[in-house]
């Protein structure tokens, strides 16, 4: 249900110049100087939308004469920032740039360092593959060629990657791994950006990984600088972890000071209120209506991307996206150069490119939050926690005037039509008053659950190579030993509360340290390689009209996914010709094609367990007959056992239900109450049960 209540203005923002300045001339923001310039080797710069962070850690790093390693959560993101990272540095900072990534060619690249001042890598899964591919090598051997062929003693370097390969390198998957590694303990700043995105498991991962390359607090071997929208339990976390660290918040000014510059203009909102997140058909209609009557609008100027959509869910996303092809179909328009989408179920390499859009409507999910620098004077959204509220709301009003329809719960609609008019500062005040800010769950990196992930992070980096190891055992539990105490130690100052990761974990018990490292769990986590964040993936072919494509596409997608939509299973051996290369090289023709038919009201899955599973109160190992997977079509419930079969390191949450964090992947139970939690992410649940057990008890 949801109706229009009011309407609200928010005012524009300002920040103020510093008198230090670019090589181009341009005054530098004061936050962007402080940040330059900062006395401490852990920055931390909060920051809003458009107050350039980037450009301040860029001018830190050169300021430095170093070299720096950027991180983004996402391979979209790091794609966006090769280009506008490369526009900064040529702009702005005066410098000749080589690119080298997708498309280049190996000595080619290691030549033209001879003719710039600067090397900017592009590294993902993605981009290493195709490198690899086209000079008939390894992904690591291509990333050590680049590497070691691109190092001059003095030279910047800049690498944009993301958690993933990063990972990767850190535990020695990629060939090549000790020179790579060799390598990369030449950058002396690690940059993470959208640092707020991270949370659970992944941050667990992240900070560990990180902290090992830092060495300690004492004598840091790396730089840190964080670009974040960093809250909460979060900014605790690192504040505990860090005691030098250096907070840099930025506060918008509500009036143009005497030097100056706009960041944020004039946004004229209406508002309608929820009671839940946008779904059925009825709302898709109400939402397309509103687009429309944005498109329809008559505005001066010309823009790629005219009205911005972005919505909570990629099938109510596509739900819209179809609504309004139908209609400018029926105005005797050519849809697919109006009506484009950008959301988790497009590839990448299918995803629209903004500079082909000329005053097109854009539809999608937090794909679009973060990254992309849009000019829109018009926004129609839905969030229901305050970051994404921010973030989506930071899309529009960033180069003028900006009209928006805000779908958003009524704890924050009251709040806003209370009042004609808000400067930002207030408005901002009050979306953290009404919305829920989603927890990142800092305090679990330091709680007992998270040893396990400690113990598979030190066994994943001691695997044998399988070309070398002629007996059974396929890992060298010396090894893993060693590192794990490496990880811990590298880690020892990490601490939020009262609570340090040091006093969680005992490092002196070596014998009791490998036994546990040896656990069937530990193993298992390690050989499906969830410790990523990643899913079983499926094999997907969608209709193009579908997702606003000319024609099919085909794509990896996570099987909880394709349970919310409809349609059948055939071979891959039917489409063989059609599949692309990078995909045929991780399925053969007798892999199974989920074949879309319809983003429709999707039939979740559910387990059923046996008597002994039931009763558990911890993770372990959920395995057949005693964590079973029910669903109608037998060929998807085959799937998803096999997800549960690679992924069943699980824990059993009974007091877990559709209100729980909808960011905790669950299965519910058939006939008992809750769900369970599978992956990495159950150790999150039985922290959290724990917790709960606790604070109950004290009350």
């Amino acid at each position: 249900m949801m109706e229009e209540t009011f309407q609200t203005v928010v005012e524009g923002t300002f920040l103020e110049y510093s008198e230090e300045r670019l090589e181009s001339g341009r005054k530098l923001y004061k936050h962007q100087a402080e940040t330059v310039t900062a006395d401490a080797d852990v920055v931390v710069l909060d920051a809003p939308t458009g107050a350039g962070k980037t450009l301040a850690a860029l001018k830190r790093v050169l300021d430095k004469g170093v070299s720096a390693i950027f991180v983004y959560p996402t391979n979209s993101l790091v794609s966006d920032q090769v280009s506008s990272i490369g526009e900064l540095l040529k702009e702005h900072l005066g410098r000749t740039v080589n690119i080298i990534g997708e498309g280049s060619n190996i000595p080619e690249a290691i030549k033209n360092t001879r003719k710039t001042n600067i090397d900017l890598f592009h590294f993902t899964g993605e981009s290493l593959e195709v490198l690899a591919e086209a000079a008939s090598t390894s992904k690591g051997s291509a990333l050590d060629r680049l590497l070691t062929g691109t190092y001059i003693a003095g030279r910047t370097r800049i690498l944009l990657t993301n958690p993933d390969t990063l990972y990767l390198v850190f535990i020695g998957k990629y060939s090549k791994a000790a020179r790579i590694f060799e390598q990369l303990s030449t950058f002396q700043i690690l940059v993470l950006d959208e640092f707020h995105l991270y949370m659970g498991p992944t941050l667990a991962r992240i900070l560990f990984m990180i902290n090992v390359f830092r060495g300690s607090n004492e004598n840091p071997l790396v730089e840190l600088v964080f670009l974040s929208a960093t809250h909460g339990d979060m900014l605790t976390l690192l504040g505990n972890t860090y005691p030098d660290l250096k907070l840099i918040q930025v506060d918008p000014l509500p009036s143009m000071p005497s030097d100056g510059y706009q960041i944020r203009y004039i946004t004229r909102c209406r508002i309608r209120a929820l009671g839940d997140i946008l779904s059925d058909d009825e709302h898709a209609e109400t939402v397309a209506s509103d687009i429309l009557s944005f498109y329809d609008r008559q505005h001066a100027g010309s823009f790629n991307v005219k009205v911005l959509g972005i919505f909570s869910s990629v099938s109510f996303a596509v739900r819209v996206a179809n609504k309004l092809q139908e209609r400018i179909m029926a105005r005797g328009l050519n849809h697919n150069n109006v009506v484009y989408q950008l959301h988790g179920l497009i590839p990448r390499k299918a995803r629209p490119e903004l500079k082909e859009m000329k005053n097109a409507i854009l539809v999608g999910t937090s794909a679009i939050e973060v990254g992309i620098d849009f000019d829109v004077p018009y926004l129609v959204m839905e969030a229901h926690d305050v970051s994404s509220f921010l973030q989506r709301f930071g899309r529009g009003g960033r180069h003028g005037d900006c009209e928006t329809v805000l779908y958003i719960p009524r704890t924050l609609a009251d709040r806003l039509i209370s009042r004609e008019e808000w400067s930002f500062s207030e408005f901002v005040e009050e979306s953290h008053q009404a919305l829920v800010e989603l927890p990142s769950y800092a305090e679990f990196l330091c709680s007992k659950q998270v040893v396990p992930i400690v113990y598979s992070m030190a066994l994943a980096a001691s695997t044998k190579s399988p070309r070398r190891n002629r007996q059974r055992e396929m890992y060298d539990y010396d090894t893993a030993v060693q590192f794990f105490t490496e990880i811990v130690e590298s880690n020892k100052d990490l601490a939020i509360g009262n609570a340090t990761l040091a006093e969680t974990i005992d490092v002196d018990d070596s014998r009791r340290i490998a036994s546990r490292i040896k656990s069937f769990a530990v193993k298992t986590m390690v050989k499906h390689g969830f410790l990523r964040g990643t899913m079983n993936n499926v094999l997907v072919k969608f209709p193009g009209p579908l997702i606003g494509q000319p024609s099919p596409v085909f794509a990896e997608t996570d099987l909880f996914d394709v349970f919310k939509m409809k349609g059948h299973i055939e071979q891959a051996s039917s489409y063989w010709s059609s599949i692309p290369a990078r995909l045929k090289r991780r399925y053969t023709q007798d892999a199974i094609v989920f074949v879309v038919e319809d983003l429709g009201q999707p039939k979740y899955p559910r387990v059923v367990l046996t008597s002994d599973a039931s009763v558990r109160r911890r993770t372990s190992v959920f395995r057949e007959p005693e964590c079973h997977l029910k669903y109608p079509d037998s060929h998807l419930a085959m799937l998803g056992q096999d997800l549960l079969s690679n992924r069943n390191v699980a824990f059993h949450w009974r007091s877990m239900n559709r209100r729980t964090d909808f960011r905790i992947p669950r299965l519910y139970v058939e006939e008992e109450p809750g769900g369970v939690v599978v992956g990495d992410w159950a150790f999150i649940a039985e922290y959290l049960l724990e917790k709960q057990t606790k604070e109950d008890k004290q009350l």
